[in-house]
């Protein structure tokens, strides 16, 4: 999947806000979930210490923020891919059709219920969800970026 200008400014800006939560936020966060453990609370015990607590629960806003907006922004990853949908949709269909054949298979329901990693739609539902999981694989993970985000990141 190729991103537009605007796209890869995008995602460089997801890219630094992952690295922000992960690099600063979530070693304190993790400290904090520790200390609420340290005194033998079970995890609901820990879960009560922790409401309210502005580390916290920034913490976990942002974590789930940076993965929603990745994927649902203007320039998000589904934008992109829809910008490109039938190029990548010829892509795809040049490929072997029995590597793409899914009807056979049922999907569970527990699986379909609930988009994984807030993909839109999981891993199911589009054509382009292949294309698009594999560019959010490398989005926002701190030393894959670089090659495909390229001289946006520096």
């Amino acid at each position: 999947m190729d991103y537009s200008p605007q796209g890869r400014a995008y995602q460089a800006f997801m890219v630094g806000a992952k690295a922000y939560l992960m690099d600063t936020l979530y070693p304190k966060t993790r400290d904090a979930v520790a200390e609420a453990g340290a005194n033998g609370r079970d995890k609901e015990g820990i879960a009560r210490e922790l409401r309210g607590n502005a580390q916290y629960e920034y913490f976990c806003w942002l974590e789930h923020y940076v993965q929603h907006f990745k994927y649902t922004a203007r320039y998000g990853l589904v934008a992109e891919a829809e910008t490109q949908r039938s190029q990548l949709t010829a892509k795809l269909s040049a490929v072997n059709p029995k590597r793409l054949e899914l009807s056979s298979t049922d999907v569970p329901e527990y699986y379909s219920v609930i988009d994984t990693h807030q993909h839109p739609g999981n891993l199911h539902a589009d054509i382009l969800a292949g294309p698009i999981y594999k560019a959010s694989a490398v989005s926002t993970q701190p030393g894959s970026t670089n090659k495909l985000l390229g001289s946006a990141l520096r």
